[in-house]
């Protein structure tokens, strides 16, 4: 038997998150609630992740999943241009082109206070590209476009602003980037030298994004916890 409470989940994130969804395709529904492609999606891990597991097998609620996550994306392409081209599609994109005009006032989709959360995951690829680019004085400019991005969001979701809720997922936790220096090709590239670089992007992102995070909660009474992933 199908639990009664309904849950609508909007994701927005990177290859950490993107089960290939196309907002074009078959819907989230009770019969499918991850909508598109076939469960578990075509992911970076070649198998579930963490959307599918949310979606379909941890939780007490009947859960949809919009899911906008790209590979590769960064927050926003104009700042950090992402590894692969712009057809990659950056937080910014999800937001505007994907969310604000297919889910924003779509009644097929009601979005309510009580039943709806906004996840984002972003930072690794903003933090490895601009390291590799050699534009790592861009933080500012980073924080300003997520607090704009998240603002469309707010404004497009028609929830009011009491209301909302957001769940922040931070890749990163004291000194450390999550995960990458893990994976096999980072852990013999990341020398000594470059290490640091990169941590250093992190810290600054990391420390720069509690700022207007936390404005953010103030200024509108937003309900927005932060989940470190680096302990798992």
């Amino acid at each position: 038997m199908l639990p009664t409470v309904q849950v609508d989940l909007s994701y927005s994130g990177d290859s950490y998150t993107s089960t290939s969804f196309n907002p074009y395709g078959e819907q989230p529904s009770r019969s499918n609630p991850l909508g598109n492609p076939v469960y578990p999606g075509a992911t970076s891990s070649d198998g579930p992740n963490y959307v599918d597991f949310l979606t379909t097998t941890y939780n007490r609620s009947f859960v949809e999943a919009y899911n906008f996550g790209f590979g590769g994306a960064t927050i926003n392409y104009t700042i950090v241009p992402d590894a692969f081209g712009t057809i990659v599609q950056s937080f910014a994109d999800q937001v505007q082109k994907e969310f604000v005009p297919i889910y924003g006032n779509n009644s097929n989709v009601p979005w309510r206070s009580s039943n709806s959360l906004f996840t984002i995951f972003f930072g690794i690829n903003d933090c490895g590209t601009s390291y590799v680019t050699g534009n790592g004085n861009v933080i500012s400019e980073l924080i300003q476009s997520y607090q704009n991005i998240v603002d469309k969001v707010r404004f497009n979701s028609f929830i009011p602003i009491s209301g909302l809720t957001y769940l922040i997922v931070v890749y990163c936790w004291g000194t450390q980037l999550c995960f990458c220096e893990r994976s096999p090709h980072r852990s013999l590239a990341w020398d000594n030298w470059t290490r640091p670089v990169i941590s250093s992007c992190r810290s600054r992102l990391h420390c720069n994004f509690q700022c207007p995070a936390s404005r953010a909660c103030l200024q509108y009474g937003l309900s927005t916890p932060r989940y470190h992933v680096f302990p798992l």
